[in-house]
């Protein structure tokens, strides 16, 4: 190692006020300094400190006269150098005095922080992780359970829950097959109501609710298990809850935790499970469905045939509202495509306004060839179960 030139300068070693006058070299790999009068205690002297772990308090330039080190493997150590040329030297041996490093040094956690920020945001905007779920799986199964009676008690002021001795018996032996393709030990309370619209939803607390009319407006028990089967997948994955927390905010949410009576939320609760779902929740309740109905040997394909005549059922709609409008046009009065039932101000096809079917998932659910074996209901089974809520209701003639 050859020896640049040397510097005086003053040490200190971080234990004691005192300070130590020192003769400082540098050489090629590192900068050796020794202490001019070291007393029997100092004979460890000298010392030598690598150029790659020296760092400065603040940016050392080529026209500073005064430079003040630091040495990472020496916590408190100070090496301070008064002459105008060392600055000049040090720069060409130390890369961490640098200003650019030192303003690097200063700016790399704020830059952190704001890359973090920027990192978390694209994650949750395309739902690769989410916050609002998180939370849900924190919530205590008792407030869950309060959420979903809230919602269940704010649908049961206006409708009815459906029950017949032959119809509940018929409908707890489709649930009891379902069950069995189940690898949760989840304990669903299923209810059928008296709706005037088609629409199956589950309710925080695996608490799921499934209309009459649907039901009854149904080509089989297969595809009743296949929308039930596709609810459980979302009160599995907690989607209602996620939805929930996603609505009212990180910070309302927790006060869910301490909350004495959650099904307060009810009817805001009703209107946010019945609001739709990402379509990546869609997808997870999906293959849940398929999961379970293949494990049950029940048939997939039920339930795409019911996407499917949903659908169709809904183009049938909007055309006679096209019609509609064209006709009250000619009369120079704006009107907009009607597609609600005026009972209820909700669209007649409900559940495909919040379980948007779209070519993809019926594709996904008529994969499976299998048939369903032995059936799920007999023939008078099914007509039990579709005659659960009694005769349709009728809607009110318009005035």
């Amino acid at each position: 190692m050859s020896i640049r030139q040397k510097w005086n300068g003053r040490w200190n070693d971080g234990k004691t006020a005192n300070s130590h006058e020192v003769q400082i070299e540098l050489h090629e790999d590192s900068l050796r300094f020794d202490i001019k009068n070291p007393t029997s205690s100092q004979e460890t002297m000298p010392e030598f400190w690598q150029y790659d772990k020296i760092h400065s308090p603040t940016p050392i330039k080529p026209s500073s006269d005064h430079v003040l080190l630091t040495y990472e493997k020496r916590e408190g150590q100070r090496l301070f150098i008064d002459h105008p040329d060392f600055a000049k030297r040090i720069l060409d041996f130390a890369p961490n005095v640098t200003s650019g490093k030192h303003t690097w040094h200063l700016l790399k956690w704020p830059l952190g922080m704001a890359g973090a920020m920027v990192l978390f945001w694209a994650l949750t905007f395309f739902n690769i992780i989410s916050p609002a779920k998180y939370i849900a799986n924190l919530l205590p199964d008792n407030t869950r359970v309060s959420l979903g009676k809230g919602v269940v008690k704010t649908v049961q002021r206006k409708n009815k829950v459906c029950s017949t001795p032959e119809g509940t018996k018929a409908f707890n032996k489709l649930i009891t097959r379902l069950n069995q393709g189940l690898d949760t030990k989840q304990n669903f309370d299923i209810k059928i109501v008296d709706l005037s619209y088609e629409n199956a939803f589950a309710a925080p607390g695996d608490q799921i609710i499934m209309s009459g009319k649907l039901i009854r407006n149904a080509n089989s028990a297969d595809e009743v298990a296949g929308v039930l089967a596709h609810e459980m997948g979302h009160a599995v994955k907690l989607h209602p809850e996620t939805n929930i927390v996603r609505a009212l905010g990180i910070m309302a949410a927790l006060q869910l935790f301490t909350a004495g009576e959650s099904g307060a939320f009810g009817e805001l609760a009703f209107f946010l499970v019945q609001s739709g779902y990402s379509r990546q929740a869609e997808t997870e309740a999906d293959q849940f469905a398929a999961q379970v109905l293949s494990q049950s040997n029940i048939d997939t394909r039920p339930l795409a045939g019911f996407f499917e005549r949903i659908i169709k059922q809904r183009k049938v709609k909007l055309e006679q509202g096209k019609k509609n409008s064209e006709k009250k046009e000619k009369n120079s009065k704006p009107a907009k495509v009607d597609t609600t039932d005026k009972a209820d101000g909700r669209s007649l096809m409900e559940w495909i306004s919040s379980h948007p079917a779209t070519n993809k998932r019926i594709e996904f659910f008529n994969k499976s060839k299998i048939s369903t074996t032995p059936e799920i209901l007999n023939q008078t089974e099914w007509q039990a179960l579709q005659k659960i809520c009694g005769p349709e209701k009728e809607k009110p003639k318009k005035k």
